[in-house]
């Protein structure tokens, strides 16, 4: 009769780390500074990212922006944008050339144009 062996015995290995959501952190996430409870944070913006050809140029940009102390970025490659929360010692600026640094593209999304109301109709009733 053989003793079993430490391959024989299965092993959980649980995380040490949760994210708020309360399950372990994704690969991007790993490392990647959480400032959801933090007094810290100072805006949320969303960049505009031109230039990406590939998931990878994502991952690229966003790795470079969470290395910047007191950022947590996301980087979307099919809506072309990143979300950025940032604590008061980074800008907007620093943000803009950290992706420009890595060889993309950024910038602001345009402000939403304000509409007029409706326009006056010839011969409706009320809209002339």
């Amino acid at each position: 009769m053989s003793t079993p062996s430490n391959h024989d015995q299965a092993t959980t290995i649980a995380p040490t780390t949760t994210t708020p959501a309360g399950r372990p952190p994704r690969a991007h996430e790993v490392g990647a500074l959480d400032l959801t409870h933090h007094d810290e944070v100072h805006a949320e913006v969303e960049l505009i990212i031109g230039g990406m050809a590939c998931a990878s140029c994502a991952a690229r940009i966003e790795k470079k922006l969470n290395k910047l102390d007191g950022v947590a970025a996301t980087v979307n490659y099919a809506t072309e944008k990143a979300k950025v929360r940032f604590a008061d010692n980074v800008s907007v600026g620093d943000l803009i050339a950290t992706v420009t640094s890595t060889g993309y593209t950024a910038k602001l999304p345009s402000p939403p144009t304000p509409t007029a109301g409706p326009a006056a109709a010839p011969g409706i009733p009320g809209t002339s």
